[in-house]
This record gives structure tokens, sequence and C-alpha cells, in this order.
């Protein structure tokens, strides 16, 4: 469906309308879940809690756990495939596991059909009590970051929050007793945004977008396409902060704004703060009030150039300043009020990271938490932050050193950054170490190009260890370009890799797990492939003694 259309969508009219008839005709309506993972599961116990008739297939097998809790439930279920013929028999509504295409058969049987179609995130958001905040996060790389990120800053304000979503919780499951938090901030994957219609956020963030799951959507336009949708979902009254880029892009596409006030996130360092006072352009007030502009509209806003564009009321700005020694000098506006940041240390490390919790802090400072309460945060030695597992993740910080299968002692440093799916997360984490780095590169590849390796060859990247599936294209990919210094032998495993690059390692060198690939060939998930990546490198460790 064309962006512009989103509110013209019959379901979405029939959802938003009657959002109290839909939770009341749950009661004895045929609920079909297809994807039996832990969003799909917490989608079908939420519905069954209403009443509903709960039928859920998966097209793998079900784990025995997950049998056990469907069971319990009294939920009937197929694992192996989706059974069209069923469809009819079981579903009067379908709710959709992001991981399935709109385009694959089942969906298409249920559009023929005339059956509604569901994400997990939609319909949990028909039990969001009307007295919630909703906040949505969206992007290729940091979002987990940044939901973790600001979750805790809700929670340092005093308000109960929970980070749910993508980031691995389910919002069905965050709400099975809504009256347990008064914050949900949601992680919103592209997939989950594609069939999302009615929620309503107080705030979103719009991070960034790279090349990344072009395998569903083939090329970028059509993955911007999927992610604005959350942008189109924030409130009339709320805040959409959305990376300079992403904008740039969705007005030359021609997409609508969202109503909200839009606040847009500089990329790179600022060359300066802006002015307190913005002058108004004629055409600002249709800007303001108008979702889909005229098509010479945006040609128009495109002529006239970014910093013009800023000028209308619904934009402000977000950016920073590099000073010495790291240090960096942030400012948001917020409406016409200009706050800046001194942060001399972060509580989060690398460069990536000032953008990303700019953008949480930007939406946060929208939703009425106070800047000094932000600084705090901000600001290591203040900060509380609690930081999340698998993304550059320190396995120990303890002192000691780790034991190499031939007994040799070695005192290196272990990061676990296995949520990094793609290459572009894993540039982010080559860009944040100045340190010799120990590559562990490698999974189920996802089409992405290796070549972007090669300028960081010799400086940080000591050397590459290629693994598992991607292992042979990484290695070829890296050996046209640089010698077999570079590149270790092909592992069929990432225990196999990671006893390499320990045997190799010197004192100071930091060996880093951040596969730029999926996991699926080796691993459950991410988190599996981390916990794994832990686990070993916990048993090779030896504190020192006091």
């Amino acid at each position: 469906m064309p962006i512009e259309s989103l509110q013209q969508d019959p379901l979405f009219l029939r959802l938003s309308t009657t959002k109290q008839h839909f939770l009341e005709s749950l009661a004895g309506s045929k609920l079909w879940v297809a994807g039996a993972g832990k969003s799909g599961v917490a989608a079908a116990l939420l519905a069954q809690k209403c009443g509903a008739q709960v039928f859920a297939t998966e097209a793998g097998a079900v784990g025995s756990e997950t049998k056990n809790t469907l069971a319990k439930a009294g939920i009937l279920f197929e694992e192996g495939g989706h059974s069209l013929q069923n469809l009819s028999k079981h579903c009067d509504c379908l709710v959709l596991s992001p991981g399935i295409p709109l385009s694959k058969p089942l969906p298409l049987q249920a559009r023929k059909l005339n059956i509604p179609i569901l994400s997990e995130i939609e319909l949990a958001g028909l039990f969001v009590p009307e007295n919630k905040t909703l906040v949505g996060i969206t992007g290729t790389n940091g979002k987990s970051s940044v939901t973790n990120y600001l979750a805790q800053i809700f929670e340092r304000a005093g308000k109960r929050s929970v980070a749910c979503g993508n980031i691995g919780l389910p919002f069905a499951f965050a709400l099975q007793d809504p009256k347990d938090f008064e914050v949900f901030v949601l992680e919103m994957s592209s997939y989950q945004c594609e069939s999302t219609h009615s929620l309503r956020f107080d705030a979103t963030v719009l991070l960034n977008l790279q090349n990344d799951h072009l395998q569903r959507y083939e090329v970028l336009p059509e993955y911007l396409k999927a992610k604005w949708r959350l942008a189109l979902l924030t409130k009339e009254t709320g805040i959409c902060v959305v990376e300079k880029k992403m904008l740039e892009l969705a007005l030359q596409l021609g997409l609508a704004l969202p109503r909200s006030r839009i606040l847009v996130l500089e990329t790179g360092s600022s060359p300066g703060l802006p002015q307190q006072e913005i002058p108004t352009p004629p055409w600002s007030t249709l800007i303001h009030h108008e979702s889909s502009l005229p098509i010479a509209l945006y040609g128009e806003l495109l002529d006239l150039g970014y910093g013009h564009l800023l000028c209308a009321p619904p934009f402000s700005r977000a950016g920073y300043e590099k000073k010495e020694k790291g240090c960096f000098q942030a400012f948001v506006q917020n409406n016409k009020q200009l706050h800046t940041f001194e942060i001399e240390h972060p509580c989060i490390p690398g460069e990536h990271n000032i953008q990303n919790l700019l953008a949480a802090n930007a939406a946060a400072l929208g939703l009425g938490v106070s800047p000094s309460l932000l600084a705090l945060q901000w600001n290591k030695e203040t900060s509380t932050y609690r930081q999340l597992p698998h993304r550059l993740e320190n396995v120990t910080t303890d002192e000691g050193t780790f034991l190499s299968p031939k007994g040799v002692p070695k005192k290196v440093t272990l990061i676990n950054d296995s949520k990094a799916t793609n290459v572009e997360s894993t540039l982010v984490a080559l860009k944040s170490y100045e340190t010799p780095l120990l590559l562990l590169a490698g999974g189920e590849p996802k089409g992405d190009s290796y070549l972007s390796f090669v300028p960081f060859l010799g400086n940080p990247i000591f050397k590459v260890y290629p693994f598992g599936k991607a292992g042979p294209l990484i290695e070829e990919t890296l050996l046209s370009y640089a010698s077999s210094t570079f590149v270790a032998p092909i592992s069929a495993s990432l225990k196999e890799a990671a006893e390499k690059a320990l045997e190799d390692a010197r004192a100071g060198d930091t060996i880093l797990l951040s596969p730029a690939c999926a996991s699926f060939d080796e691993f459950r998930n991410f988190e599996h492939r981390g916990d794994t990546f832990k686990e070993w490198a916990l048993s090779c460790f030896q504190k020192e003694k006091a």
C-alpha cells in the first residue's frame, strides 16, 4: 500500500474508530497466529485471555517449551507449515509474524478472503489503556541501544517503564498486565511497521537508514517506506525525531509528513549552534497542518534547500559539536527553546552513540523530561545506565587473563557484538576502537558486500577470522584486496574462529565478535550466538588473585 494512502486504509479506519468494539468482538472470534516465536506466542496468549479461539501455526518445528505453553493455555497449533486450506475455517483475523513477508502465500490468501492482517504490535496496541505513554524507535542500526536507554531515562524520571518490541520482550507480553508500566518504549523493525496501522505514539525516533533486508525490499526506497510508517503513527501532539538523510529521502520520494512536531537529527558534527529565534516562511502553515503535501510544494522545498526547510514551525534541530579531548557539546531545540549539553565522557562509548543518545534525549525532552536529568544520565560519571548485552559488550571487566587452547595466558579484551547482523553495524563497531582488533566475522550471509572491511585492515583490524556459511565469501573478498597476513583460514564454527584468534592475540589486543551476518546457520538467533561466545570466553578466563 502506498504510504500516502495509510489513513485511507479500511483496516486502519476500522481499528482506529472501533477499538473497543474490536476488543469486545474478540470473544468467540477465530484468531490465526502465524509464527510461533516469542511475539507470536505472546499475541496468542493475550488474545486467548479475551476469549478468542486461537490457532497458532509455525513453518518450522515448535520447541517443546512453546508446545507446553500453548497446550497449558488450551491453544491449538500446527508445525511444519501453514495449511492454507484451514484458513477459512480457523481465521476471522490473521496475526502475522514479522518474519513472514506480505507477499507470501498465507497473507496473500488472507487478503483474497478479505481477512484482516495484523502484526503482534498492532494486536497488542489494542490493549493499551489511554493514559499510557508510547515511544517508538526504528532505524537500521542503534535502535536497541536507544530503546534501552530511553526506558532507563523514564525510570530515572520516576516513571515505571519497559523496553519491549523487537528488542526481545514482545509488546504483548509487556501488556499482560498494563498497570505494571506507565511508559512503553518499543523497538520497531521495518517488518513490524508494515502491519501496524492504528497504534499512536507520543514520540517516535527514526535513527538512520542503511542497506539491510534488501532480500525483502529489493531497493532502499521500499525499505524506507516500511520504516516511514512509524513517523505517520506519531500523535499530532507528539514529536517525531528523524535523521536528516532519512527526511531528505522521504521528501524526494514525496512521502507524507507526520502531523506532529518534527525534530531533525543532524548527521555528524554540526558547524554551530542554531539561533534562538528562527524566521517563519509563508508556506509554513501548510506544512504544519497538511499531512500530505502537493507535489509542487515538495519540489519547492527541495529547491529551497534543507536550511530553509528547517524554518517551518513543525521543524526544529538537534546536533553536536566536537570539542577537545573527545568532549562534545550537544544542542536540542524543543519548540523555540534551545537546550545545550556539555558532555565529557558519555555513558556509552563510540561517536555513533553520540548521535544515538542525542536522538533519545531529544525525544525524552519533547515528552517533558528535564534537561538536568538528561545531562546526568548522559555523562558517564553520573549515569545509572545499564549496558545492553550483545552490543559492544565487554565480556568481563575484571582484572585477569584468558588462557588460549595451548594454555598460554593472554591479557586481552573480549567484546561481544553479536547484534551486529549486517556490515553497516560491524563498521560502526570498527570505528569505536583504536586498539588492534582480531575480528570474528561470519554466519548466515545477508547479501552484503564485505569490501568495506578493506580500509580497516591494518588499522584497527589486525586480522579477520571468517567462520560459518559466509566464511568463504568473506575470505575470497578480502584476499582479493589484501594479503593472507590479514585473513585467517576459514573456521567451520564461531568457537573454532575464537580459539584461533585467542591463540594469535598479543597483550593489549581486542578480540571482537561483530559478525556482520545473521546467526541462523549455527544458532537460534543473535542472542544465542552471543551467549555461546560469552560462555566460551568465561571458560577461558582466569581472574587475578587479590
